[in-house]
């Protein structure tokens, strides 16, 4: 031993093996107690970049799936795992070189705020997305009415005015196919006047499901609706060209009729004509002509027939 020491203290080639070999042994012992590892246990969600490039472009994202996530595992010393933060790292897609209505497969990137971890895979390592284009269309007005209207009151949906009477829609162009109409709920409970006021619409599909996107926009920010609530009544139908002693049968004595209720109070009967009378015919039956006051309508849509007795 001592002459190999004193070779050592003599002899430059050895003294720099043996410095080599310790830094070996040196770097042995603390790999073997604190050796690299890959951990894999951190899904982190993914984020969407570049969308502003693109619907400056008229382009958007459609249908994007929602919480969209990717494992990854990583890469440290096994002494830093338990000062490691999950939270420094995320990952994203860049949509803005998306130029053109299509499916795109973009790929997963990931940003890491700590030096000491290494991110080995991602998986997914892609995202699969459609890129839409914004398009504008019109669709029809219609009235959804909820609850239950005051029952001596009845809606007059033969004068009922919409302005607009279409909406125009700004929508991506694979959402444009689902939408049928655009719906305005108006709220009849217990209503016994007018209708008159401006409302905002939603866009349904066929089963009057709503439609909603987040690049959806009805661009008619006010609907107008008028709907005439008209009060009813009941009263008989007297018949005015009855010919002398003429016996007969009506199939329906009474009628359902609406108006303005400054109207409707003094309207006791409404007159009814027998058409085409035939003397010469007995046991015939004749339809009934109604002759309503101006501004006063029937309810029903009934043939009234008149049916002549011996």
């Amino acid at each position: 031993m001592k002459n190999f020491l004193e070779a050592i203290r003599h002899n430059t080639a050895l003294k720099i093996f043996s410095l080599i070999l310790a830094i070996l042994l040196w770097a042995f012992v603390q790999l073997a107690q604190n050796p690299e590892l890959s951990y894999d246990a951190y899904e982190v969600p993914i984020s969407i970049t570049g969308e502003a490039d693109i619907n400056s472009e008229g382009y958007v994202i459609s249908a994007a799936p929602k919480n969209l996530k990717t494992n990854l595992t990583i890469s440290t010393k096994r002494s830093y795992l338990n000062n490691f933060d999950p939270g420094s790292l995320s990952a994203y897609v860049d949509v803005s070189t998306a130029k053109a209505v299509g499916e795109y497969s973009f790929p997963v990137r990931v940003r890491s705020e700590d030096g000491n971890i290494t991110v080995v895979s991602k998986s997914p390592s892609t995202v699969s997305l459609y890129v839409d284009r914004i398009i504008s269309t019109q669709k029809p007005i219609k009235l959804s009415y909820d609850g239950s209207l005051h029952p001596d009151y009845y809606i007059d949906k033969n004068n009922i005015v919409i302005s607009p009477e279409m909406a125009t829609i700004k929508v991506p162009e694979l959402v444009e196919s689902k939408i049928s109409e655009v719906v305005v709920h108006l709220d009849m409970t217990n209503v016994k006047s007018e209708i008159y006021n401006e409302f905002t619409g939603i866009a349904v599909d066929s089963r009057g499901e709503e439609v909603t996107d987040k690049f959806l926009k009805i661009t008619n920010e006010s609907i107008t609706v008028q709907v005439p609530i008209l009060k009813r009544k009941t009263v008989p139908v007297a018949i005015k060209n009855l010919p002398d002693n003429l016996t007969y049968n009506l199939n329906i004595e009474q009628i359902e009729i609406a108006g303005k209720e400054s109207l409707i109070d003094s309207v006791t009967e409404i007159d009814g004509y027998i058409n085409d009378y035939d003397p010469e015919h007995s046991n015939a039956s004749y339809t009934v002509t109604l002759k309503l006051p101006d501004d006063i309508i029937s309810t029903e849509e009934k043939t009234i027939k008149l049916y002549v007795v011996d």
